[in-house]
């Protein structure tokens, strides 16, 4: 199958970062090839890998355009049942990542974009699919992180050195020491400042 071709174009060009490249592969590829194949073998089984491609080019949709998700939506509705079900559980699940954006549910959105949740979902079965994946969701993850705590900047005068869980939950971390070196590395680019029992906001002025 051709498409075959274009779905390893995907690949390779997600795993390298090749956005610009990748957005071309996939614009050839969905919905238009997979369409034409089904028109001309109408009886042939599916590509096994089509809901996840699909759910791959959303995603880089969703990491490339952030924060906006016009381009996703706009990809969402043109494809056909065929290539990503409505209720299945890739397009639940890129549905549900997306709302979670949106809505600024940072701790729901971790929770949906670890690798094991997205591998579940999606069915990865290759460890080259779940590097892929891991790499596109990465990208994503370091946005959401940077804009999470953007917004604890503004909101929390302190943070508490016990309520380590809780920060981690908000920027995608789960264990103590990774959360902690985070908040000295904070500390070391003037965030924050340290006091007894955790740390001080700094609050920067505007030049």
């Amino acid at each position: 199958m051709c498409s075959s071709v274009y779905e390893a174009s995907v690949l390779i060009c997600i795993e390298f970062q090749s956005q610009k490249h990748a957005t071309s592969a996939i614009s050839l590829l969905l919905p238009n090839l997979y369409i034409a194949y089904d028109d001309k073998y109408p009886s042939a089984s599916k590509s096994d890998s089509r809901e996840f491609i699909a759910a791959l080019s959303l995603l880089n949709d969703l990491t490339t355009s952030y924060p906006s998700q016009t381009s996703f939506n706009n990809q969402l509705r043109t494809l056909p049942s065929s290539i990503l079900p409505g209720k299945s559980a890739a397009g639940i699940w890129i549905r549900d990542l997306a709302a979670a954006i949106r809505q600024g549910n940072y701790a729901q959105f971790y929770r949906l974009s670890s690798l094991g949740t997205a591998a579940r979902r999606l069915s990865i079965g290759t460890d080259n699919l779940s590097c892929v994946f891991s790499v596109s969701l990465h990208s994503l993850r370091m946005k959401l992180r940077a804009d999470a705590w953007s917004v604890f900047l503004r909101v929390y005068l302190e943070v508490v050195d016990t309520h380590w869980e809780w920060i981690g939950r908000s920027i995608g971390m789960e264990r103590e020491e990774e959360v902690k070196e985070w908040l000295v590395e904070k500390q070391k680019a003037g965030d924050l400042e340290e006091k007894q029992g955790g740390w001080k906001v700094c609050r920067k002025r505007a030049p």
